[in-house]
């Protein structure tokens, strides 16, 4: 009996580290946050947390750094910090950019949504920076939307997508770069494609039904042809 064939329909898709590279300028906020208080942050400390949410980053590294503040009293010198960086410029991943636009030339018929632990306002100022227009996604889901959802690792935020784009899981790939994302779309039963960059290529991908590492090639029928053999 030949096997089902799986129907594709929707694309989810992760915002910051997959379109816009902006982990390096966190780290650099981080760093300037923890300079203040005479602390030094390494890289090394900070890529496991890569993915996570900046509260729970906040008071990991807070502990971490024996810093006795607290979050509503350091998160201002972060975002301030953050800010400041991003209005030198977000670089973007334009091969991911142009595999998203691509996956929409050859597969019209899909409907793009994203799900973002960020804050809406900025995950839409990250969109248009890749060139994405209001209109490019069905969806755009944020921790915001619902005050109940956990954050990544957590699958609330991509259940709660396919909620609202009434989607089953199986018709769905969600496109990750860090182990955090990769489990909560795992934990929610979407085929899962890791794009990791240079910050987030030496976190543990393997729960990925799909791994394609920086500077190899990505290209939509393989994609797809690798989601009807799962």
């Amino acid at each position: 009996m030949n096997k089902e064939v799986r129907m594709l329909r929707y694309l989810l898709w992760d915002v910051d580290g997959i379109l816009v590279d902006t982990e390096p300028l966190k780290f650099k906020a981080w760093q300037t946050l923890f300079t203040k208080f005479g602390k030094e942050l390494s890289l090394e400390e900070y890529i496991p947390l890569i993915g996570h949410g900046g509260r729970e980053n906040m008071e990991t590294l807070l502990a971490m750094k024996g810093v006795r503040k607290t979050y509503e009293e350091t998160r201002p010198i972060y975002r301030n910090a953050y800010i400041e960086l991003r209005s030198r410029g977000v670089p973007i991943f334009e091969e991911n950019v142009r595999l998203v636009r691509e996956f929409k030339e050859k597969f019209p018929e899909i409907v793009h949504a994203v799900v973002s632990s960020e804050k809406k306002t900025t995950i839409r100022e990250n969109l248009r920076t890749a060139g994405f227009d209001e209109n490019f996604f069905a969806a755009v889901i944020s921790y915001e939307d619902n005050p109940e959802m956990k954050r990544k690792p957590a699958p609330d935020m991509y259940l709660y997508a396919l909620e609202k784009i009434s989607a089953a899981p199986t018709e769905c790939i969600a496109f990750e770069d860090t182990t955090s994302g990769i489990a909560a779309a795992a934990d929610a039963g979407l085929f899962t494609v890791a794009l990791p960059n240079k910050l987030t290529e030496a976190q543990d991908l393997l729960r990925a039904q799909l791994i394609i590492l920086l500077g190899a090639p990505r290209k939509p029928t393989d994609i797809v042809a690798a989601f009807r053999r799962w």
